[in-house]
């Protein structure tokens, strides 16, 4: 399922679980399509808490790196769940000063595991 799950990022375990009933004529439980899916979504991407991880760290040493740059990362205290990461680097900040007066903003969400 690495492939469907590459040209399809969105692919749910009861799709796989209907393919392979189509495709092979065999019967397979979600828990093991979800557990397929959650395994090539990992190869593909990588593992979401190392993510998380290879953040925190790219947010430290952009700090130490950009004097004068803003980093903030916000996560839940309670249970560890990413929320927002704000970056601003200082050249951007200056460089803001001289630009007419309009704000955009843009957001997304999480839909993997950790939300």
């Amino acid at each position: 399922i690495l492939d469907q799950v590459r040209s399809r990022p969105m692919t749910r375990p009861v799709d796989v679980v209907n393919e392979f009933k189509q495709k092979y004529g065999l019967t397979i439980t979600y828990h093991h399509a979800w557990l397929g899916v959650e395994k090539a979504r990992n190869k593909i991407y990588g593992d979401q808490l190392l993510s998380f991880d290879q953040l925190r760290w790219y947010i430290d040493e952009a700090m130490r790196t950009n004097p004068g740059s803003c980093f903030e990362l916000d996560y839940d205290q309670n249970n560890r769940h990413f929320r927002r990461c704000f970056v601003a680097f200082h050249a951007c900040i200056t460089g803001f000063k001289f630009c007419r007066p309009i704000l955009f903003l843009d957001g997304t969400f999480l839909k993997g595991r950790y939300k």
